[in-house]
């Protein structure tokens, strides 16, 4: 077998019997070519590599070591080395799995640890002037433009959702029960998201007025020609919104999910209802927000503790 033979059956693999998304596909497959070709290179066969020549291909790759007795600066961050490991080693063990090797070297390597950083979050003052004044300030944009960024970004803070989950939704009727909504969300796991007062009524605004965008799809939310909307124009509408809003804060869509998630728990939501919500498989996923929810803490030391009003 040769190592395009490999490679193709690793993407069919990952395509027919992971149900991994063309976005996962595409990025494993691109690791693995760029680690064939350094074992090419190197003059190593494919199907016989060890550890140590896993070891010198991240050496390579991050730029590791030293130069001129100082430590040369990393050319990848810990994230993308994950990555480029966790490729590789779930190529390895569908070799594995194939009986095509006998044993995975990618298993003897560690993943390089990451800088856990506190997700950006909308304080709530400021998340109210997006959502109650932000599209009035958008300047001469048709109103129902605005109505339909209006009904996003109450849909994004009252569910929860990623923006690729939001851009799925289909459209449906506003005589439905619109409260909460099916979704299949990452790794193709469904879920239920629940909209609130606001975010309800935003969306029935906006079904009622989707048609002037004369739309050619059957996707939620379309753009101003009728195509469904991008994550990219989401983006740009958000900039829009920031700038018109006056705000300094950079905001962009994840940052929904982050205020969301940060908002419940410094109301006393239990973290594994928010896991739940948000659709996350791992709890260490959902308490990364534990961090930024330091006011309800501080709150419930000041209540409880007989010392405690010495925060006031």
């Amino acid at each position: 077998m040769t190592a395009e033979e490999a490679l193709q059956l690793f993407k069919d693999y990952l395509i027919v019997e992971r149900d991994r998304s063309q976005h996962t596909v595409r990025a494993y497959t691109s690791d693995v070519r760029e680690f064939m070709e350094f074992v090419s290179r190197s003059g190593i066969d494919l199907f016989e590599v060890e550890h140590t020549d896993l070891r010198a291909f991240f050496a390579e790759i991050t730029g590791a070591g030293m130069h001129n007795g100082h430590a040369r600066k990393r050319k990848l961050d810990a994230r993308s080395q994950r990555r480029k490991l966790a490729s590789v080693r779930t190529f390895y063990s569908f070799l594995v799995l194939r009986d095509i090797i006998s044993n995975n070297p990618a298993k003897e390597i560690r993943s390089p640890r990451m800088k856990k950083n506190l997700p950006g979050f909308i304080p709530y003052e400021e998340m109210r002037t997006l959502l109650e004044d932000g599209p009035d300030r958008q300047g001469n944009l048709a109103a129902e433009r605005k109505i339909r960024d209006t009904a996003l970004m109450e849909i994004l803070y009252s569910s929860g959702m990623r923006i690729s989950e939001a851009l799925s939704l289909n459209v449906m009727n506003e005589s439905e029960d619109l409260t909460q909504l099916k979704i299949l969300g990452k790794g193709r796991r469904e879920r239920i998201i629940f909209l609130g007062d606001s975010a309800r009524a935003a969306l029935v605004h906006y079904l009622k007025v989707r048609d002037q965008f004369r739309p050619a799809t059957q996707k939620l939310f379309v753009n101003r020609d009728g195509g469904p909307l991008s994550d990219r124009g989401v983006r740009k509408i958000m900039v829009e919104l920031q700038r018109a809003s006056g705000l300094q804060r950079r905001v962009h869509p994840h940052r929904f999910r982050h205020s969301m998630a940060t908002d419940l728990l410094n109301e006393g939501a239990d973290i594994r209802a928010v896991q739940e919500l948000l659709g996350h498989r791992s709890l260490a996923s959902t308490q990364v927000y534990t961090g930024v929810s330091k006011d309800r803490l501080k709150e419930v030391y000041r209540r409880s503790h007989p010392h405690g009003r010495s925060l006031d």
